[in-house]
């Protein structure tokens, strides 16, 4: 990390201390360094996530390939892979299963049977790689099925590599447009966006998957 994004952690912790926190409580700041990706993550305790939300899920999107390949084929090696891939960060979005996502449908199991209500909850309206004609497929896991606790990320860093040095070397900037003029944990939208790391779950079926609350719904127009 560079002086900007040092001054960003140490800024919050001014702040979090004066409004999140007990006096004599420290910030709780994790770095993790993953290949190409790099993160500052606090725990939602010392967040304003965990003020604005009370939630029992996350969910987030995958494509057509992988969402098949991890929750439609028990034969698979990467079946009930929630996530990239293991020992990797994922963006999730936070749900709330208390709130009205259905749309008046009557499967209280799953959050999301609406593709337009799936892409304002999840704040991925307006993204063409999301919002576009076709399949969507939307994945949502209990909190209490996820074995390591869900942080909100202060830094989110990318590494590329200078092919013009001498030696192996890379380069690494602040992610553009990440969590400008936002506070840590939320989107431009407002839409809360957190850090959970990869897991699988060690289930034999489809059915023992749904059993434990895991979904992956395709949502067409």
């Amino acid at each position: 990390f560079g002086q900007f994004e040092l001054a960003t952690i140490l800024g919050y912790a001014a702040f979090a201390r004066e409004e999140l926190m007990k006096p004599t409580e420290l910030l709780e700041v994790e770095v993790r360094i993953e290949a190409s990706k790099a993160y500052a993550l606090v725990p939602l305790h010392q967040s304003f996530v965990a003020e604005a939300l009370s939630t029992d899920f996350v969910a987030w999107v995958h494509d057509e390939e992988w969402a098949l390949d991890r929750f439609s084929d028990p034969a698979s090696k990467n079946f009930a892979l929630c996530g990239q891939q293991i020992g990797q960060s994922k963006f999730v979005t936070l749900v709330d299963s208390s709130s009205n996502i259905n749309n008046g449908t009557n499967d209280s199991a799953l959050l999301f049977q609406n593709k337009d209500a799936a892409l304002d909850k999840l704040g991925i309206r307006g993204y063409e790689t999301f919002d576009k004609p076709g399949s969507l497929y939307v994945v949502q896991v209990p909190m209490a099925e996820i074995p390591y606790p869900v942080k909100v990320p202060l830094v989110y860093m990318s590494a590329k590599s200078n092919e013009n040095a001498k030696t192996s070397t890379k380069s690494w900037n602040t992610v553009p447009g990440f969590q400008e003029g936002t506070i840590p944990g939320f989107t431009k939208g407002l839409c809360n966006e957190v850090i959970m790391e990869t897991f699988q779950v060690q289930v034999t079926s489809v059915d023992e998957l749904n059993r434990k609350g895991i979904f992956c719904t395709r949502l067409i127009d």
